[in-house]
């Protein structure tokens, strides 16, 4: 196979494969953006090992072993790490006693605080 159509026939594998790959990737990490980096890291490494690859299994397995790896590398750096909380505990952490709209508030009404007694004290203090 010459190097044109090599180039055609990976382009076309690439596309065929990045609407799952990517919706795969997404499921794993959880966000879009890093998915994407993913998936472009992803491309690299299949575009590199394209020439070897021995087509033993469907362009699409291999594909998805290399996005997988990817998406491990990924987790296995510090600070990546997924935690998984059990429900009881995000019970706990939220508290029963109030509804969302009434924590919301309770927060914008701290930030609001935050930023306005620093400006009530120096009006005071330059009066």
């Amino acid at each position: 196979m010459n190097i044109e159509k090599a180039q055609l026939v990976f382009e076309d594998e690439v596309r065929d494969l990045s609407q799952p790959i990517m919706r795969y990737l997404e499921r794993y990490i959880g966000d879009r953006a890093v998915a994407e980096d993913m998936w472009q890291e992803t491309v690299i490494r299949m575009s590199k090992g394209w020439d070897s690859f021995a087509m033993r299994s469907s362009t699409k397995t291999w594909a998805f072993s290399i996005a997988s790896r990817v998406a491990a590398d990924y987790l296995r750096q510090p600070g990546q790490k997924i935690h998984i909380v059990d429900m009881d505990e995000v019970d706990e952490q939220i508290g029963s006693g109030s509804t969302i709209d009434d924590r919301l508030v309770e927060e914008e009404r701290g930030v609001f605080q935050g930023l306005a007694n620093p400006l009530i004290e120096k009006g005071a203090a330059d009066k």
